[in-house]
């Protein structure tokens, strides 16, 4: 919980204090502004939770393990074990096409792998872990329904390929993704967190952006 309150800090503390020292009122923004060159691009950086099939492929493939290792009479109690689940989360770079103030579309790539430890149940001895890794490209349509001095809303829809090795056997599909609600907080230098539902992530999605 400690951690998840520190990059939630991170991600909206830094942005509006690099933000507040490059504008200060609305009259300078506007004498400042450079309309020969308007702002066209984005950069995000993002980290979220496991999606929601990378988790249940992690399950299937503990499963079929232990199903080859002992499934009747006495083999069943010399099966292996599995030891804890672990994830790097789902790591993604996005890349923004600003249309309108109130339209985007986007190219994120994104990475999550998570496996899980196997282990003999007689000698203790660790075997060939289970590990599933999914890539995925998503191209994405954002659209701001409030835009503000230091803060936006918007809601997300993507629809990609997604592909990865699960224990040793190749995976790949279509990539869903849907994106209700998302804050961005800052000007140039941005952080956003947003609530999602898909291959991509399920629950929180946070990082930090750069506009250009």
């Amino acid at each position: 919980m400690k951690r998840l309150l520190a990059v939630f800090s991170f991600t909206f503390l830094v942005p509006l204090l690099a933000s507040a020292q490059d504008y200060r009122a609305d009259e300078e923004d506007y004498a400042k502004y450079d309309f020969s060159h308007p702002i066209k691009y984005e950069v995000r950086l993002g980290i979220a939770g496991v999606p929601f099939y990378e988790h249940n492929m992690l399950d299937v493939c503990s499963d079929r393990r232990l199903q080859s290792s002992g499934t009747c009479d006495m083999n069943w109690l010399y099966r292996d074990c599995l030891g804890a689940g672990y994830t790097t989360g789902s790591m993604s770079a996005e890349f923004v096409f600003i249309i309108k103030h109130w339209l985007n579309v986007s190219l994120t790539v994104a990475d999550c792998c998570a496996w899980r430890s196997v282990y003999d149940s007689v000698t203790g001895d660790f075997k060939d872990p289970v590990v599933c890794n999914t890539f995925t490209i998503l191209p994405q349509v954002r659209f701001t329904y409030l835009s503000k001095r230091y803060v936006k809303l918007y809601s997300s829809v993507g629809a990609g390929v997604r592909g990865g090795v699960y224990d040793h056997e190749w995976k790949s599909g279509v990539a869903l993704q849907l994106c209700p609600i998302g804050i961005m907080t800052g000007r140039r230098v941005y952080g956003f967190t947003e609530l999602g539902f898909g291959t991509l992530y399920s629950g929180l999605n946070a990082g930090i952006g750069f506009r250009f």
